[in-house]
């Protein structure tokens, strides 16, 4: 019979439960309604959203020229600085959106 070996003391210890970064009900996702908020501020949110996703896939066709030959590195680092922005935007307005409507 083959010998299994002993795990480490540490690895039977139970597992911290994980801390998330934002609460489950205070990062709401994508394109999902905000109760309590304005007609305008949900458009203001989902229009940042839009722009993000509009950079990723622009994103995406650049990577794709690239692996076929057509390189601009230049546009690549730009396109991949302004889509990590339109991101944390996008997110950052939502929470904030969605914190206020709880709140209020």
């Amino acid at each position: 019979m083959p010998h299994t070996p002993t795990p480490p003391a540490h690895a039977l210890e139970p597992a911290p439960p994980s801390t998330p970064r934002y609460p489950a009900h205070a990062a709401p996702s994508w394109g999902a309604p905000i109760p309590g908020a304005t007609p305008r501020q949900r458009l203001a949110v989902r229009s940042l959203e839009h722009h993000a996703l509009h950079l990723g896939v622009e994103l995406l066709c650049e990577r794709r020229r690239i692996r076929r030959g057509r390189r601009d590195p230049r546009r690549l680092l730009a396109l991949q600085r302004e889509y990590g922005r339109a991101l944390v935007s996008a997110q950052v307005a939502r929470v904030a959106l969605h914190r206020t409507a709880v709140a209020s």
